[in-house]
């Protein structure tokens, strides 16, 4: 009588376990499929596109989101950023490599103390931070300046 009531617990138990598996099987499988695909990265929530202006050629990422922190303090911070470049050959470079550009601001965002974000100062030194890390990753003609068109920390 003990076997088959081990027996009844067990299958009921594989039951049970297979219905939880197969209720977030759907949840997965787009995450899944984001990973499985190349072209697209699942934490990639920005835009991007090289654009010419006049004689300059500008490489404009939309929605750049990092995190910086000092003190046990976070800061979410949200940009849209221009990089104006000093070459076609570096703003094509960056375009076919835009999530490494992406990287590089966000290793920048990390990199600025977020007490001095409120002040003009704090984002002169967040430019020189991305326009650093751009350079490094590109090469010198990849950064020559830096505009902000929004700017949103919190």
């Amino acid at each position: 009588m003990k076997k088959y009531i081990l027996r009844a617990l067990f299958i009921i138990l594989a039951v049970l376990l297979m219905l939880y598996i197969f209720q977030f099987r759907q949840s997965f499988v787009p995450m899944f499929e984001n990973v499985l695909d190349n072209q697209r990265s699942p934490l990639r929530s920005y835009s991007s596109k090289v654009v010419k202006v006049g004689s300059e050629y500008q490489v404009q990422l939309k929605d750049v989101v990092g995190t910086t922190s000092e003190g046990g303090k976070s800061v979410y911070v949200r940009l849209d950023v221009t990089i104006n470049t000093g070459s076609k050959k570096a703003a094509d470079e960056m375009g076919k490599n835009i999530d490494n550009t992406a990287a590089a601001v966000t290793e920048a965002i990390s990199m600025t103390n977020p007490s001095l974000l409120d002040s003009q100062q704090g984002k002169d030194i967040l430019k020189q931070n991305i326009e650093r890390t751009v350079t490094s990753k590109f090469g010198a003609d990849a950064a020559k300046d830096i505009y902000f068109e929004n700017f949103v920390y919190q």
